[in-house]
């Protein structure tokens, strides 16, 4: 059928199709030429058609090829899993290298938990906080807000790794519970912290501690102690506070409280506002009403300057010491001048 024949066809057709029986003769011309017009181009009305058919082959092409390509690593992972292996390995040897306890840590961790990744866990927290990297220590531990991974970071800087060892472990449901020991660079004494291994490979770290060799010695201000609390009853100036340690300052304080010196015993507090609990004014009030018993307080503060001081943060640390078999802690904060000072209601 020829070009000409088409347009009659499609003219007679379209006519059919209009409203009126008798269409004006112009608008019957103008149809024909417009059929005639699109007839005449290569393709006619089929080319949207075929644009469309080929821009869903192309989608259709591009999928499988996407496809393949995830098969054919996945093949590959299956058929060469000595690759990925071979990396985790040196990872690992990477990790227990770093430091020589690291090593036999990992493989009693392993041999008492049967866990092999989640004791690479607890290798890669004692790293990570030792050398301070806060986005590994995020991604392993199990309370993530930024508060509790500094204190992590700063705890690790007060301890040393070289006598490192595992005091217990214990099944937990879901977790083991798992005791280190863990020396501390400026003292001779040794203390224990807890931490918690988890299924899911995140590592728990509470921060309370017990202090290992500790002994309830009876409390007694050493000479130097002595002369400074002398000084600062005298006029309550801080600058005789600057060169004594916190444990000593807390020894001023307890010894305040024997003497029932009120006034000194508040100055020995906080200034630092957000840890202000109540006034000297109030302080001095509830002292009226308390008859204290010097011998009684010192049994309660015996093994005190005995302890080792940890700092949680910044501006806040912990006396950990032994009273009695028990494990005490004795909280201190740092004043804005850098003096720590006692923390209100200090025994927890």
């Amino acid at each position: 059928m020829n070009n000409h024949n088409k347009v009659d066809q499609e003219l007679i057709s379209r006519l059919r199709e209009h409203p009126h029986k008798d269409p004006r003769p112009q608008f019957v011309e103008e149809l024909r030429n417009q059929l005639e017009r699109h007839e005449s181009k290569p393709g006619g009305m089929w080319n949207g058609h075929l644009r469309a058919v080929l821009s869903i082959c192309a989608s259709i092409l591009i999928v499988l090829v996407l496809i393949s390509s995830q098969f054919t690593k996945e093949q590959n992972a299956v058929e060469n899993p000595a690759t990925n292996t071979t990396s985790e390995e040196d990872e690992l040897k990477t990790l227990l290298s770093s430091n020589e306890v690291y090593q036999p840590i990992y493989e009693n961790l392993v041999e008492k938990t049967g866990w092999q990744k989640q004791s690479e866990s607890v290798i890669s927290f004692l790293e990570s906080a030792r050398t301070g990297d806060e986005e590994q220590l995020h991604k392993i531990i199990k309370q993530k807000d930024k508060e509790n991974i500094q204190q992590s970071i700063v705890f690790f800087q007060q301890i040393t790794l070289d006598e490192l060892k595992i005091q217990s472990i214990q099944k937990n449901h879901d977790s083991y519970a798992i005791e280190f020991l863990f020396s501390l660079k400026d003292s001779t004494h040794q203390i224990v912290a807890p931490f918690r291994l988890f299924e899911s490979g995140e590592v728990g770290f509470n921060h309370s501690f017990q202090l290992v060799d500790g002994t309830s010695e009876e409390f007694k201000l050493t000479e130097e102690e002595a002369n400074v609390y002398k000084k600062f009853q005298e006029d309550q100036d801080v600058v005789h506070l600057k060169d004594l340690s916190p444990i000593s300052i807390a020894k001023l304080y307890v010894q305040s409280s024997m003497d029932g010196d009120s006034v000194t015993e508040y100055m020995l507090y906080t200034t630092r506002t957000q840890y202000v609990q109540w006034t000297l004014k109030t302080h001095l009030e509830q002292a009226k009403n308390v008859n204290p018993n010097p011998e009684a307080i010192r049994r309660a503060f015996n093994g005190l300057g005995n302890g080792v001081f940890i700092k949680r943060n910044e501006n806040e640390g912990s006396i950990i010491y032994e009273h009695e078999g028990r494990p005490m802690s004795f909280q201190m904060v740092k004043d804005e001048n850098g003096i720590w000072k006692v923390a209100f209601m200090p025994i927890q």
